[in-house]
């Protein structure tokens, strides 16, 4: 089929358009458009052009994931759809074009080349693959705004903790499982290890979760304290820091509640709040980090898009594992970790799994992470099936496993017979060990040889069965 490709490079409030046909050719209607109304029109009056021009002409166009200037195109190839003018529109992964560009050594830089580049990348490479839907959910905006103030305080805590060290060192071992709220509380109120020495026992104890234990403990450390800092600008800056950071929590848990509120009906947060140890908001955020689960072929592209893949190099005889790739989407590999610390406790099936693999003598870290690809998997079944957890799932396929075992044990011993008698005895070919090969693999084929040496004649190694 004849095709037709539109390259969009989308830049902040326009885009520089090519359309090429199958030769190469520009064709009319490429140039730049303003991301208005007015050449909005204009750019549909030159794709109803092409339609009639081109009646039987598959037409595919793809734009760059930007980070949001690309939406406002995305919106109008998706009117231009309801219009009963569609257009066939992938979002590309700017690295993978860049990639393709780069074979171009002496390419001259410039936007309506980067278009008419991402034009031959669609005839390359994505000419008869059909676009996944391109989703366009207000409620992901809002998701990543709130992604993004988490990340704020997460480097606001990393600013606290080093300050910290400086002008209260005795406070710092209360942070090795986190960052107490009445620690910031007791900073705010007592910013110098100096101020805390000379604080009333009452006034510090009547703080949240202190108490009058702990407050003593406190004010005695105080006393005896190694701070370098301890001057009227550290006790201004941990204030703007502890400021800064109780008004970031609060803030951060309104609009997370909210945003757990609008996907109260939302099926895909549903099922994955049916799974022991996760919580609502982890609920919500895998669901929007996951998003839908019909654009993975498999659990393993998921698996791999998460960056939990294990990264294998092969080169000749030599096979290095180096961990997993951490490709992919860091926030959804972030997001699952302190999920395995919860499911140790709440999630029968992830957390003896883990223990499992701990208990084989695996590093805590390997099997966490074995832990996590688990729960992937789980996720994406309760997805792709559109069901909830069933605590009962495992323990019902472990029994349907048994019964298939058993039935393939009588199916053997019932065709062994037929199988001894129509089985051939030609010996698979060994290996070549004249071969001008490494003494690795020259090792692993004699091994290879004495373990097919050791076999029995009817094993399927040596004879195949004609059924």
């Amino acid at each position: 089929m004849d095709c037709i490709a539109i390259g969009i490079d989308v830049s902040k409030g326009r885009a520089d358009i090519a359309i090429i046909n199958q030769s190469g050719t520009i064709l009319k209607g490429s140039g730049g458009y303003d991301d208005t109304r007015a050449d909005h029109d204009r750019l549909s009056a030159v794709l109803r052009e092409l339609r009639r021009e081109h009646p039987d002409t598959r037409l595919i166009a793809g734009v760059e994931a930007t980070g949001g200037y690309e939406r406002s195109w995305v919106g109008f190839f998706r009117r231009e759809k309801h219009a009963g003018r569609a257009v066939f529109l992938h979002r590309l992964n700017p690295l993978a074009v860049k990639r393709f560009l780069e074979a171009d050594l002496h390419r001259k830089i410039d936007d309506a080349r980067a278009a008419q580049g991402i034009a031959r990348y669609l005839f390359e490479r994505r000419r008869e693959e059909d676009p996944h839907t391109i989703p366009l959910d207000g409620r992901v905006v809002f998701y990543r705004n709130i992604r993004g103030l988490i990340d704020v305080r997460a480097t606001l805590r990393q600013r606290y903790q080093a300050l910290l060290s400086s002008s209260h060192p005795e406070l710092v071992q209360y942070c090795d499982s986190g960052l107490p709220a009445w620690l910031l509380l007791v900073c705010r109120q007592y910013p110098t290890s100096s101020l805390l020495a000379r604080s009333h026992l009452t006034t510090l104890a009547a703080i949240p979760h202190v108490g009058a234990a702990k407050a003593e403990r406190l004010r005695e450390a105080a006393k005896t304290s190694t701070a370098s800092l301890d001057d009227s600008g550290t006790a201004a800056a941990m204030m703007l820091l502890v400021e800064e950071l109780l008004h970031l929590d609060a803030r951060i848990e309104s609009l997370q509640q909210s945003l757990i509120t609008m996907m109260q009906d939302d099926p895909r947060v549903a099922r994955i709040d049916s799974i022991p140890g996760i919580g609502p908001w982890s609920a919500v955020s895998l669901a929007l980090e996951i998003g839908d689960p019909e654009r993975f072929a498999d659990v393993r592209q998921l698996i791999a898009w998460a960056g939990l893949d294990p990264r294998v190099d092969e080169s000749g005889d030599k096979s290095t594992t180096r961990g997993i790739s951490h490709r992919g989407n860091a926030y959804l590999r972030a997001l699952l970790f302190p999920l395995m610390m919860a499911a140790m406790q709440h999630h029968p099936i992830v957390g003896d799994f883990i223990r499992k693999k701990i208990g084989e003598g695996k590093p805590k870290k390997v099997a966490m992470i074995a832990g996590a690809a688990k729960l992937l998997r789980i996720i994406f079944a309760l997805l792709v099936s559109k069901k909830n957890y069933d605590t009962h799932h495992e323990a019902t396929r472990a029994t349907a496993a048994a019964q298939q075992r058993q039935q393939a044990r009588q199916t053997t011993l019932t065709t062994s017979t037929t199988s001894v008698v129509t089985a051939t005895d030609t010996p698979t070919p060994a290996k070549d060990l004249t071969a001008p090969i490494s003494g690795a693999e020259r090792r692993r084929r004699k091994e290879r040889s004495a373990q097919e040496k050791k076999r029995p004649p009817g094993c399927p190694t040596h004879a195949r069965s004609s059924l």
